[in-house]
């Protein structure tokens, strides 16, 4: 296993601290988070993914975030990717493996762009998934999974894949749980190199909830009894 710490691009970081504060009610002076929704903290993983576009509306009296990405953006992850892709041996297929559905598409949208031969694995892909797995290692150098579908459907990879990609992990811990068992090759004929890549805040590892936890407690210990 091997940890990638990286810098975020300055647009991504002022995009998370603005996401942070979104998701953030002061009472009397004091930091009282608010529950964090499996969909709350996977936003936040996301921005780390690459500069997003962020729009922030209201919708039956709630306020919501939308986050998009171009297949333009800036990603240090992706670049990371591609260095890993080029350390190894000339089309060696490679499983990238994504929690947000939408940062899949951009991201087999650009290998292929650069021309890096990749499909994605997901729900949206239900009527050519099965035939493109079959395909892989062959026509298709980089498979992208979204990990719900990888716990699932997955099976079979560990005789093609020996490199392994973590943009993000899932927020269901049985999700990454299952979808390493589907390409682990443990017992098999070798065993799967996993890359994890990890921002230098710790996000992409659900440091926010785990910080907005701390500054709960803490609030708590300071409420004045009456």
């Amino acid at each position: 296993m091997k940890e990638h710490t990286l810098a975020l691009h300055k647009d991504q970081t002022r995009a998370i601290e603005e996401l942070e504060e979104f998701y953030m009610t002061w009472l009397d002076g004091q930091p009282l988070s608010v529950d964090l929704s499996i969909t709350q903290q996977q936003r936040i993983r996301q921005l780390c993914l690459g500069v997003p576009d962020v729009e922030y509306y209201e919708e039956d009296g709630e306020e919501k975030v939308r986050i998009d990405f171009d297949v333009d953006c800036v990603s240090p992850f992706y670049d990371r990717f591609r260095e890993i892709l080029d350390d190894l041996p000339e089309d060696e297929p490679v499983v990238a493996f994504v929690e947000s559905q939408k940062f899949a598409a951009v991201l087999t949208e650009k290998l292929n762009r650069d021309g890096v031969s990749a499909f994605e694995y997901s729900g949206k892909t239900v009527k050519t998934r099965e035939q493109d797995k079959a395909e892989f290692g062959s026509k298709y150098r980089v498979a992208v999974i979204v990990i719900a579908a990888g716990g699932t459907g997955m099976s079979g990879l560990h005789y093609v894949a020996k490199t392994e990609v973590w943009f993000e992990r899932s927020v269901d811990e049985t999700n990454n749980t299952q979808a390493e068992g589907r390409v682990d090759r443990l017992g098999g004929v070798g065993q799967v190199e996993r890359h994890y890549l990890l921002d230098e805040g710790g996000r992409a590892a659900g440091r926010m909830s785990e910080q907005l936890e701390k500054r709960r407690a803490l609030a708590k210990t300071l409420e004045v009894r009456r």
